[in-house]
């Protein structure tokens, strides 16, 4: 189980949470939304580092 806060369309935080279980992450409320970000660090040889945060 993970609790995901939401936003709305302006990025504010709404206060609401959501718990996220397998399948259902499409099933937001309409009008709310999760923050995601994605980090990719490339290193001087070339090779990649990816994380997520959420």
């Amino acid at each position: 189980m993970e609790l995901w806060d939401l936003y709305d369309r302006e990025g504010n935080r709404t206060g609401e949470v959501w718990e996220r279980k397998f399948g259902n992450f499409r099933q937001i409320p309409d009008g709310r939304y999760h923050m995601v970000v994605d980090i990719l660090v490339q290193h001087v040889d070339g090779t990649f580092l990816l994380t997520k945060m959420r």
